[in-house]
């Protein structure tokens, strides 16, 4: 159709797009077994502040997850065993079934979809056991590549897994900055957001056409 562009892989975010996730209730549970510290004190200094760099070095796999786990329990004194802990990070989605339903939409056209995500391992298990990971086609894992979002590699990664053109693939993520990026190795990119579906819908089927 003229005026769209022509689609043959989509490059999903999973985080805010395909589930929803809360690390506060990770925290929440952590600090049951964390002397002295609030959730919200743990979530501040995890997800956010002090140790954030670590977290984020274990999405992009330089850096073992049973490596930053150690390190968390040790540096807060947390109680728990290691089970309790990994229970405690990964349990914290819900699916989003609106987006799960348009990329099954798009996949009976015959278009690829890909996940597209910084995600360390205990919290791809997560998805594994949930059955989130059985709506794509192929998977472009930040700690499996060995590269994250931003990075142009991780995008170069992500199409050769697609196996397309940066011109014939859509990334969606819920980070303009990430989209930003996507667009900089020649992709189409559209922010998506949790809490206005439709209007994404919308906006998609006015300037894209799926194989």
């Amino acid at each position: 159709m003229p005026g769209k562009k022509l689609i043959w892989a989509v490059l999903s975010d999973l985080g805010r797009v395909v589930v929803d996730f809360d690390n506060r209730k990770a925290c929440t549970a952590l600090a049951l077994h964390t002397p002295g510290r609030t959730a919200e004190e743990l979530h501040w200094m995890i997800f956010e502040a002090d140790y954030r760099h670590l977290w984020n070095a274990c999405m992009s796999g330089h850096l073992a997850y049973p490596e930053y786990r150690k390190v968390m329990k040790n540096t807060f004194a947390m109680t728990c065993d290691d089970e309790t802990f990994d229970r405690a990070i990964s349990d914290v989605f819900t699916v989003n079934q609106p987006i799960v339903d348009l990329w099954r939409q798009v996949r009976r056209r015959h278009t690829r979809v890909i996940t597209a995500s910084n995600i360390e391992p205990v919290r791809h298990r997560q998805l594994e056991a949930m059955e989130v990971m059985n709506e794509f086609d192929a998977h472009c894992l930040s700690y499996q590549v060995m590269a994250s979002k931003p990075q142009p590699e991780f995008f170069r990664r992500g199409l050769a897994i697609a196996g397309t053109e940066p011109d014939e693939a859509l990334f969606v993520d819920d980070h303009e900055e990430f989209c930003e990026a996507a667009r900089t190795v020649g992709m189409n990119a559209e922010v998506y957001n949790i809490r206005d579906h439709d209007n994404f819908v919308a906006r998609v089927r006015e300037r894209y056409l799926f194989a």
